[in-house]
Order: structure tokens, then sequence, then C-alpha cells
């Protein structure tokens, strides 16, 4: 597969496209559970639980339903299914990141001069890849 612009992606929760994205971000991570043992010569690691983050930032809109969504999530302290489509396809046989993502904030900012409000959300969990299906 050739390299990708980002520009083209897209963000849906469960099937609704957020719209007005300008980034998002996600990373998986494992704890590194130490087996050194007296007298060992270096520091030895096994892998123990993953976990993950996931963000995202768009252009403020109150009546876009995408965000509503997401705001509804933390609001009711549940997860959402998030599916990230890095290239912007959404369509059978696309490559795609999926998973179910616990809200944890939502933030309104803006700044003088830019004249745009952003909205930005992040919560955790861990998004999978996979293929769109037929």
């Amino acid at each position: 597969m050739a390299v990708q612009k980002g520009q083209s992606g897209v963000i849906q929760i469960v099937t609704v496209g957020v719209a007005h994205l300008t980034s998002y971000e996600f990373e998986t991570t494992v704890d590194a559970v130490e087996t050194t043992a007296m007298g060992d010569v270096a520091k030895s690691y096994v892998g123990g639980l993953t976990d993950g983050t996931f963000s995202c930032v768009c252009q403020w809109d109150a009546s876009d339903a995408g965000q509503e969504d997401i705001r509804d999530g933390l609001a009711a302290g549940t997860t959402i299914t998030v599916n990230v489509y890095p290239t912007g396809v959404t369509t059978a046989g696309a490559k795609y990141y999926t998973g179910s993502i616990l809200i944890t904030s939502s933030k309104v900012s803006a700044s003088m001069g830019d004249g745009l409000v952003e909205s930005s959300f992040s919560g955790n969990g861990q998004l999978a890849l996979g293929t769109v299906g037929s």
C-alpha cells in the first residue's frame, strides 16, 4: 500500500459521520511488567494489559449528528463505537480502525483571530484494524 494523505480521513460514530473533522489521533499501549530477579544483569519484561486513547478535533457544529453522538456518549458515561477511515474510503474492502471508546472529555475552544470555534473530544479504548465488509 502506498503512503496516504491525512486530509481524507473520516470518523464515524457507528455509521454517523463526524462533520468538520480537522484532526484525530489514537494510540494503543501495553503495560511492561518487570520480571527481573535478583542476580540478573539486565532488566526483563513481559507484556501486560493493553490500553488505548483516542482524540479528535473538529470545527464546532451543535447541529452535527456525529458530534452530538459523541457528546451523548460522554453524558451517559457509556462507550460508543468509533470507526476511523484513514483514507476516507468507507466502502467494501477498505481498511479501517474500529472499537469501543469511553469518551472522557469534551472541550469547546476558540482563539482571537481564527474566528472558528473548535470542539475536541478524547477517551479511552482500543481500536483494531479491520476491513469493511460487503
